[in-house]
């Protein structure tokens, strides 16, 4: 089986397409909620924190909680 290998460039290119499409994501919720972009970082790390913890079965759902609420 041949293995593909990756330059630095290959690399680089790939790692600066994920920084936009994260600050995209960023821009966008600090936009829609009005908030600074570094509110709006901290707003999408606790939400990607929440999802895992789901996918996890570390915790309930967000409308099972409210509705435990």
């Amino acid at each position: 089986m041949a293995e593909k290998t990756l330059n630095v460039f290959e690399i680089a290119k790939s790692q600066v397409k994920l920084m936009k499409n994260a600050f995209e994501e960023i821009w966008d919720l600090a936009e829609e909620y009005d908030v600074s972009l570094r509110t709006a970082a901290y707003m999408m790390s606790i939400k990607r924190v929440a999802i895992a913890m789901e996918k996890r079965g570390d915790a309930k759902t967000t409308s099972e909680s409210l509705a435990n609420n």
